[in-house]
């Protein structure tokens, strides 16, 4: 028998009382996986399907269902709270931005690439750092 093999704290923990919340985390990492990868999903929900995996680690589903809830919701909150901050500082930072260099370097960006469409320019742009200004 594999039993026999294994180390006695392992032997001892081999029952469906402990393999329930196991079984709980591979189930919800296994649905958020299938989230991630199937297209339809990702087209509807959006690129925060990898938050499902990223959630999924943090506080995994392994304990009583209210404290699961309990732990989601203060992750979710959490979540909200930094993305309400992330867009007031995103707000400020364009109201103090000059609006005349903004524009005159999203016409140099589209002069310099005229068959690409403008917006994946200024995104690759914008992960370049070409509207950092420093001064």
């Amino acid at each position: 028998m594999v039993t026999k093999h294994l180390p006695p704290w392992i032997v001892s923990n081999l029952n469906w009382e402990s393999l329930k919340p196991v079984i709980r985390v591979a189930i919800a990492l296994w649905i958020g996986l299938i989230f991630l990868i199937v297209q339809e999903t990702l087209d509807v929900i959006g690129i925060i399907t990898f938050f499902i995996l990223i959630a999924n680690c943090m506080y995994p589903p392994a304990g009583t269902v209210i404290n699961f809830l309990f732990g989601a919701v203060l992750i979710l909150i959490g979540t909200l709270l930094a993305w309400g901050w992330s867009c007031i500082g995103m707000a400020a930072a364009f109201a103090a931005r000059d609006e005349t260099l903004t524009n005159s370097q999203i016409f140099k960006i589209a002069m310099a690439n005229p068959k690409a469409p403008l917006e994946a320019v200024v995104q690759v742009a914008a992960f370049n750092g070409v509207f950092l200004q420093t001064g």
